[in-house]
């Protein structure tokens, strides 16, 4: 007979009826079971983030699954050509700064579906796949599909890697109507 109790920062322990350790290999199963959830649940929390009822109430609910010092980076290598700063990678705190203005003054409504996530226990990463469907103020509509690579704290409860593979054929246009809107509403 098995007892499940929790051990160092949430991890669950399993211990025989006598408390002594069970052998590794029973624990292994039930542990890799357990992270995967854990990994599952905070990608999809990640991807949760982008929709409009959570970041229009406080952006900063992009940033919440991740840790302080998460870099995200856009890939293809080729999105760069659109936006040089973007190959340094972004921190939380820079990310939230440059979708502000795209989140309250360029798009009216959005939604995100994901499609698939995959989880790597082992690596402790996810890759998901996800639409965002968005309109503008202007009543411009997009259909934006992104891949999200991200990498997991040990514990699976953090992003501490985002890689972003965005739609190249739409990203250009997409980044200059942004960037037209914003300036159009600056000269005002």
């Amino acid at each position: 007979m098995a007892l499940f109790t929790a051990g160092r920062d949430g991890v669950p322990l399993c211990h025989d009826i006598e408390s002594s350790l069970l052998p590794l290999q029973a624990n292994a199963v039930y542990f890799e079971r357990y992270l995967y959830e854990r990994i599952h649940q905070t990608t999809t929390n990640f991807l949760d983030s982008y929709n409009q009822e959570k970041v229009s109430k406080d952006i900063k609910a992009l940033s919440a699954t991740l840790t302080p010092d998460c870099k995200r980076y856009y890939l293809p290598i080729s999105i760069v050509s659109y936006a040089p700063a973007l190959a340094a990678g972004s921190t939380n705190e820079q990310y939230e700064t440059q979708m502000q203005p795209e989140f309250s003054e360029v798009w009216d409504h959005w939604h995100s579906e994901v499609k698939d996530v995959v989880v790597d226990v082992r690596a402790r990463k996810s890759v998901s796949d996800m639409i965002t469907y968005m309109t503008t103020k202007k009543g411009k509509k997009y259909e934006f599909e992104m891949v999200f690579k991200l990498q997991l704290t040990d514990d699976g409860t953090k992003v501490s890697k985002v890689e972003e593979f965005v739609d190249t054929a739409l990203a250009g246009q997409v980044i200059a109507d942004n960037q037209a809107i914003q300036e159009a509403l600056q000269l005002k």
